[in-house]
């Protein structure tokens, strides 16, 4: 088994760069090595062109690359999963059909300032030695350090595009998503409201459905209709806790601080052409 950790900052906020993350196709390709061929359709419980998709998924029919040009290609048929949202950031996870090769990597995003943000990359591989370690060039150990520093390094180094203060941008970013026992989940999700400046938590279930406002990393208001009765008020969230009923439950980020700085500067930008605009 190898494991690579490495730090980065990013010039980009926090909600952008989870967004980012959440994407598995835009991210499969910036670690170099996987190749999405097919979907896991929810409907008909196969595997499916994305065209053929009935909803979303995050399962997937890839095909694992490893070699140059130069040397020989091997290739191998085998499944990824994610994003999978976590308390602490996101993560995706693989292997090969033949059960030789798998792996697991996790990003944790923490805000460092306005439009900044320190992204934690942990990667955990295990993998038989075989061909494949002379086709790739590398020992089992040096794996994980190899996507890390060859290939998502370079990408935000290049070619992710920073955060600009002058956009304005107020999408939602999934945060945190789970499904099972409501009171089981609440619990989870609640660990990550800390760094979230401005949010939601929605609720969707059987016979529970909601909202719960966040703000400064703390709720600020509970509106959820459970068995056609509100809860709210200071007895919300001990009540939650105690609801057995199945939920999928999903907090959201909204950064709204840069958003207002935006239309700040929108502003300002507008009174200094005008006063410049001859007369």
């Amino acid at each position: 088994m190898g494991s690579y950790t490495h730090e980065i900052t990013v010039p980009a906020s926090k909600e952008r760069i989870l967004r980012w993350l959440s994407d598995p196709f835009l991210l499969s390709g910036v670690f170099g090595h996987v190749s999405i061929l097919q979907v896991f359709d929810p409907k008909s419980q196969k595997y499916v062109t994305p065209s053929s998709l009935s909803g979303y998924s995050t399962k997937f029919k890839v095909i694992y690359i490893f070699g140059t040009p130069e040397s020989k290609v091997y290739t191998n048929i085998g499944e990824m999963k994610g994003p999978l949202y976590t308390p602490s950031g996101i993560a995706y996870e693989g292997n090969t059909s033949d059960g030789k090769l798998k792996w697991n990597i996790n990003f944790e995003v923490r805000s460092v300032r306005t439009l900044e943000s320190l992204v934690r990359i942990s990667v955990i591989s295990e993998y038989e030695i075989s061909a494949f370690d002379r086709f790739f060039g590398k020992t089992p150990f040096a794996l994980p350090e190899h996507i890390v520093k060859d290939h998502i390094v370079p990408y935000v180094k290049y070619y992710f595009k920073p955060s600009d203060a002058s956009q304005l941008d107020i999408t939602p970013t999934v945060v945190y998503s789970d499904e099972g026992s409501l009171s089981d989940i609440i619990a989870k999700v609640l660990k990550g409201i800390s760094e979230v400046h401005y949010g939601v938590i929605t609720i969707e279930g059987e016979g529970v459905n909601g909202k719960i406002l966040i703000k400064n990393g703390r709720i600020e208001r509970i509106n959820v209709n459970y068995n056609e009765s509100l809860i709210s008020g200071q007895d919300a969230l001990l009540q939650l806790l105690s609801i057995p009923n199945t939920a999928k439950v999903t907090l959201y980020s909204l950064d709204l601080d840069n958003a207002v700085m935006a239309m700040l500067e929108r502003v300002q930008s507008k009174k200094t052409v005008n006063n410049t605009a001859p007369m």
